[in-house]
């Protein structure tokens, strides 16, 4: 146990502490070494001219997490003003002092780059729905049918409130981020990252179907993937094309049922961590949907609406970090002046256990999962959701597991409280490339046929 500690001691110092500079001056041994840093903003300043002294052993490390936190930035670059940005200043997650060290005395020019502001993204969010909004009332050239029923109709909102509104965002702000970076520094995600490693276990990959996918790619870059699927008698067909050109990504779907499916997503719009997705299917008039995303440090938004006289609009988010998140879902049919959807869910991570808790279908069920990680190793992990429904007061209890008998192979087993019991085992027998096996049986009724299915993806 000793013999550990001092092993972390002495990786920690060989960490952030290199040989001693021979070239060193050894007159200034009791002065602490400091060095002049220019700080530029995005490379526009300097906005500040400072001297920092060094820290670590041998007192010859910048102090970079001290300069983040009173800078507000997110990350440092190395800078020239004529050839501008160099490569990021690491630094250890430990000390908060940079890996490099740095000589007493000289002259160090840095570029900060500041963290993702909540208020313009949300601002631009809340311009593009007003936008929106306009652009279908100027369409239609009269007020929809579905503002005049709605609620909203003739309220005013006085200045004094709009102005409580945003004095109070302003401070609350602040403490709310201060208290989220107790419990973590990364994102949530968004709201349907909640309970989804608990979903991923114990139903992905399970199917009693027959399909192959096939994808090749063209010499220009085009991503061409087939489909096909065999449920009962009947056959399915699906094609579908994905073109991705800096941040712009299309994708073209048909099938069958000769459905035309357009999707075009933009990635980083105006901001960092921004993407919009716009869609439609052809010949289908009344599916066209605008939706936009937003993850954030601490909060991730997903907005959508339809693009006819009478849309639904969506709106579901999630706040805190990667280990405490709380979110909800929400849905409005402006149709009928009414929510037809409204969901809210609960997520704690520690270690390598996940739980989660939600409460679905307008507030009918409620269902409680968790995800646990056994052996990293082996991929090995158990997981479970209990599902229980007001309306018929009945419980669900889905149980399931995984297991890597190799870094290849991978397989997965479950069972419920209504007696269907399911196992798959999957291979990648190429990279991206799946043959996966599964089976059904239930249990409570043995005489009756099991149901296997079978699942080809191939991928150059």
């Amino acid at each position: 146990m000793e013999e550990n500690k001092a092993g972390e001691a002495i990786e920690a110092l060989e960490e952030t502490s290199p040989k001693p500079d021979p070239n060193s001056s050894s007159g200034d041994e009791n002065k602490t070494p400091e060095v002049e840093v220019h700080l530029f903003r995005r490379g526009r300043g300097p906005i500040d001219v400072f001297r920092s002294k060094l820290g670590g052993w041998d007192q010859d490390r910048l102090e970079v997490q001290d300069i983040l936190d009173k800078y507000g930035f997110k990350t440092l670059f190395s800078f020239n003003p004529e050839s501008g940005r160099g490569v990021p200043i690491r630094f250890s997650s430990r000390n908060g002092r940079s890996i490099l060290p740095y000589t007493g005395g000289s002259v160090v020019v840095i570029d900060g780059e500041p963290k993702d502001s909540l208020v313009k993204p949300v601002t631009k969010i809340m311009v593009g729905v007003a936008v929106l909004t306009l652009l279908i009332a100027m369409f239609f050239k009269e007020t929809p049918e579905w503002f005049k029923s709605s609620r909203f109709s003739g309220v005013t909102f006085p200045p004094w409130v709009l102005a409580c509104m945003v004095i109070l965002f302003t401070r609350l702000r602040k403490r709310t981020k201060d208290v989220l970076k107790k419990y973590g520094r990364m994102g949530p995600g968004l709201y349907f990252e909640i309970g989804r490693k608990a979903r991923e276990l114990l139903y992905r990959d399970y199917q009693t179907d027959h399909k192959v996918t096939v994808t090749t790619c063209t010499s220009n870059g085009v991503e061409i993937t087939a489909s096909g699927t065999r449920k009962n008698d009947l056959i399915f067909g699906e094609i579908q094309s994905h073109i991705k050109n800096k941040n712009v990504t299309f994708n073209v779907k048909t099938n069958s049922d000769s459905n035309v499916t357009t999707t075009i997503t933009i990635d980083e719009l105006a901001s960092p961590g921004l993407k919009t997705i716009f869609s439609f299917v052809v010949p289908d008039q009344r599916s066209g949907k605008v939706e936009i995303q937003y993850l954030h440090d601490y909060t991730g938004i997903n907005a959508s609406i339809g693009l006819t006289a009478n849309p639904v609009v969506n709106l579901s988010g999630a706040v805190g970090s990667k280990t405490l998140s709380i979110g909800a879902d929400v849905a409005f049919d402006t149709a009928t002046g009414k929510f037809i959807k409204y969901n809210a869910g609960l997520s704690i991570t520690h270690a390598d256990l996940i739980a989660a808790l939600t409460l679905n279908n307008r507030g009918d069920s409620l269902s409680a999962s968790y995800y646990h990680l056994a052996k990293s190793l082996s991929r090995t992990a158990v997981g479970a959701e209990l599902t229980h429904s007001f309306s018929s007061n009945e419980n669900t209890l889905t149980f399931g597991t995984q297991h890597a008998l190799d870094h290849l192979t991978t397989v997965k087993a479950r069972i419920n409280s209504s007696g269907k019991a399911s196992a798959l085992i999957q291979h990648e027998w190429k990279p991206k490339s799946f043959l996966t096996i599964s089976g059904e049986i239930d249990t409570k009724a043995i005489e009756k046929s099991s149901k296997v299915g079978l699942s080809l993806v191939l991928k150059p």
